[in-house]
């Protein structure tokens, strides 16, 4: 696995748990004092597909063009989003007040 690999994974990982880290909506925007969870799970949705595009690009800039990918494809990635993204949920919902 190479440095921009690894570099990657840390960023999705790190986009994985924004949403749960955050009280503000993609990290600009103030919604309340706490966000509703559809509101975390639109972002989960919207960072996993600016991942996404991401990947894409990088993909067409390292081998000249991006590899066509089905549905299963896309589903494990999203799976493996919400994976990482439950160190976040953990946190955010296991406190006791």
């Amino acid at each position: 696995m190479t440095i921009g690999m690894k570099a990657f994974l840390l960023l999705e990982i790190i986009a994985a748990n924004l949403p749960f880290l955050s009280a503000k909506l993609f990290i600009v925007v103030r919604v309340g004092k706490s966000k509703p969870l559809f509101v975390i799970l639109f972002e989960l949705i919207a960072y996993y597909c600016m991942i996404g595009v991401l990947a894409r690009f990088m993909e067409t800039q390292s081998y000249g063009a991006a590899y066509e990918q089905g549905t299963r494809f896309y589903m494990i990635g999203l799976i493996m989003f919400l994976i990482f993204a439950f160190p976040g949920f953990m946190l955010r919902y296991s406190q006791t007040k």
